[in-house]
């Protein structure tokens, strides 16, 4: 009987020993049956931006057997997916980010392995505005508020910022009122550079160069200070505080010799009286006739004193000679012995405008 036992005992030992070295030979040849629980990783070699393209090179990695990807970026419309195989992937793709405004933005890329295990990460990306082709040129604006109003063969120059590259500006007068504005051009047409709003109803759509663009109101009475950039379509719009604008001297005259139907020979008491606009008190203008020979100045007090206004000189070497075609918004040089123009063989009619604050003229032929 203990025999018998014994051998039962024994069998049953062996059967247990056979057991376990069976499960063991299973696990080793059956490769599912290993735990995976490592995550992936990810590589990010290079994020690049470049004329309006994203590209991206990326390296995945496992220790297993990789499953798949995905790149979303909901701010940039990007949102890809793809599978992947082995212990080793490297991604090379571009996507399309030239309708997106310059900003930085998140970008989340997510791996998975074949276990489930997944490994995310951010990366920052930052576009950046693509560098503008600067205008190179002159600035004019045309409009209600400007003297010429709409004609842009006499629009008004601006003048470049010499402290702000790119940024053009002039000081006119609005009467004020909702219909009140101006526009800005590139040449003294309408075309090729017809630059102003979208919508002046929302201004907050921005600028165009177009020959629908809308014109920038000016709704308060007084100076207004413009400012333009071309290049960068960017524009401001400042009221001159009427505490900073001298009150107006009340009259103005021409003073030279040369005008027909006059007697003046640089006699201040025969100086020609010019008429005195009833909304712009700063303003003044006539319409006169020139001789074959005529010189000219303008003067308020009919006196030599602060308030008799000269020209800047068009060339410096004849500082006495106007420009050979219209003197339109031209600078005035006030103070006792400034320079006159003298018109030599342009006999005819002419408007001419001064504004005595902005110490601007135009001489215009009729």
């Amino acid at each position: 009987m203990q025999f018998k036992s014994y051998l039962f005992k024994s069998l049953i030992a062996s059967i247990s020993i056979a057991a376990i070295l069976g499960a063991s030979s299973c696990g080793s040849d059956d490769g599912d049956d290993v735990v995976d629980s490592t995550n992936p990783s990810i590589t990010v070699n290079s994020i690049t931006v470049e004329d309006g393209s994203l590209s991206v090179n990326i390296d995945f990695a496992d220790d297993v057997d990789l499953s798949s990807y995905s790149i979303v970026s909901t701010e940039l419309s990007i949102d890809d997916s793809g599978t992947l195989d082995g212990t080793t992937s490297n991604l090379i793709k571009a996507y399309d980010v030239s309708s997106v405004e310059a900003g930085t933005y998140v970008i989340e890329i997510t791996v998975l392995d074949l276990a489930g295990n997944e490994f995310i990460t951010t990366e920052n990306v930052t576009i950046e505005s693509e560098a503008l082709e600067p205008y190179v040129g002159e600035v004019y604006a045309v409009g209600d508020i400007a003297w010429f109003d709409w004609d842009p063969s006499k629009a008004l120059q601006m003048t470049p910022d010499s402290e702000n590259e790119g940024w053009y500006e002039i000081t006119l007068f609005s009467l004020g009122g909702s219909d009140f504005g101006v526009k800005f051009i590139g040449q003294l047409d309408w075309a090729p550079n017809n630059w102003g709003l979208i919508d002046n109803s929302d201004p907050s759509q921005g600028m165009v160069n177009d020959d629908a663009s809308q014109k920038v109101l000016m709704a308060d009475a007084g100076y207004h200070v413009i400012r333009f950039n071309p290049t960068t379509l960017e524009y401001s719009v400042a009221v001159v505080d009427e505490g900073s604008v001298p009150a107006a001297s009340g009259q103005m005259h021409l003073m030279g010799t040369g005008f027909v139907g006059y007697d003046l020979n640089w006699n201040l008491d025969d100086a020609i009286p010019m008429t005195q606009d009833p909304n712009i008190p700063h303003q003044y203008s006539i319409d006169i006739e020139f001789s074959a020979s005529v010189d000219l100045k303008f003067n308020a007090n009919m006196a030599w004193d602060e308030l008799d206004c000269g020209f800047v000189p068009v060339d410096t070497e004849n500082p006495n000679s106007p420009p050979a075609a219209d003197a339109i918004f031209v600078e005035l040089d006030c103070g006792d012995g400034t320079a006159d123009w003298k018109y030599a063989d342009r006999a005819g009619n002419y408007t001419i405008i001064m504004d005595e604050y902005l110490k601007r003229a135009a001489v215009v032929a009729q």
